[in-house]
């Protein structure tokens, strides 16, 4: 049946108070149907906009007000142009959102990649270096003996970076710390590998997920990277305990040996150069380097 503003309204029934039963209704619009909203110049409101037109009106931009329509009624083609302008209104919105979600995820996944990169290199880092003090190990070199069996003036020092590259103990025991530091290593990035794939799976799978699956997917993945983090500190921290341990062994043996080396022979002290200033300059004839160092490895090799 068609309605339009040639047919008396009269015809169809007596609207007043009254109620119309229609298999079909036709109405025939002079107004332009709302495709217009998907226009490039079409001004969509922000949503900023239009949650303060709410709280100002008490209504949405363009739908009329209760009391408006109490007062004129609604035409019914025009709120039907009107609510299917809001319907469309909507699809922006949520095209934007979802645009951002995906933003969001993405810096998201970059930040947690860096991370563990970072956490990564740290642990290369402390695997690749031979912490040594050198300052406090020629302060420990540098002790004053006395001896019962002769006493001998004549000031000597001995090179400590030397001493330390060139103790036999000194490589076995690096050899023996980078072998663990690789095992563990290993062992981190066998986790990271997995969680990374887990991961790339998750994006792969999210667009045919429920609302609810994406969220228990994204707790998981974010419980997996927390305990992936505490994990690879855990390491980080035994390998520097490690490394502090070989550190102090090789300090002891050669603070020891020098101190031997001094009683032995009647130096009443024996310094410590460790490029850092203590010894300036000394003739040659002063350098017991050499002997020390020979010493040193011999008695290792002897134990």
């Amino acid at each position: 049946m068609l309605v339009s503003a040639q047919a008396p309204f009269q015809a169809l029934t007596n609207l007043l108070n009254g109620k119309i039963i229609r298999e079909e209704l036709k109405v025939q619009l002079q107004l332009a149907w709302p495709n217009y909203v998907f226009d490039k110049d079409y001004d969509l409101p922000s949503l900023e906009e239009v949650e303060k037109h709410i709280k100002e009106k008490g209504d949405l931009i363009n739908i009329p007000s209760g009391k408006e329509v109490e007062e004129n009624d609604i035409q019914l083609g025009k709120m039907n142009k009107v609510l299917l302008e809001k319907i469309e209104e909507l699809t922006p919105y949520n095209v934007q959102q979802d645009k951002s979600q995906k933003q969001i995820e993405e810096r998201i996944k970059i930040l947690e990649a860096q991370k563990i990169t970072n956490l990564n290199n740290n642990i290369i880092f402390q695997m690749n270096k031979l912490t040594l003090p050198i300052a406090v190990l020629a302060l420990v070199v540098s002790v004053a003996s006395y001896f019962p069996l002769q006493s001998n003036s004549e000031l000597v020092y001995v090179d400590v970076n030397q001493l330390i590259d060139g103790y036999n103990r000194t490589k076995v025991e690096r050899s023996a710390f980078d072998k663990k530091t690789n095992v563990l290593k290993s062992n981190v990035d066998s986790l990271v590998t997995n969680w990374q794939s887990e991961l790339k799976a998750y994006e792969k799978e999210r667009a045919s997920m429920t609302k609810k699956e994406i969220e228990l997917k994204q707790q998981l993945l974010s419980n997996k990277q927390q305990q992936l983090n505490n994990y690879q500190q855990a390491i980080q921290k035994q390998i520097q305990e490690e490394d502090q341990k070989m550190t102090q062994t090789i300090i002891n043996d050669i603070n020891d040996y020098v101190k031997e080396y001094g009683k032995s022979n009647g130096y009443p002290i024996i310094f410590g150069a460790g490029g850092t200033g203590n010894i300036m300059y000394a003739e040659e004839a002063s350098d017991l380097t050499t002997k020390v160092l020979e010493g040193l490895n011999t008695q290792y090799e002897g134990k």
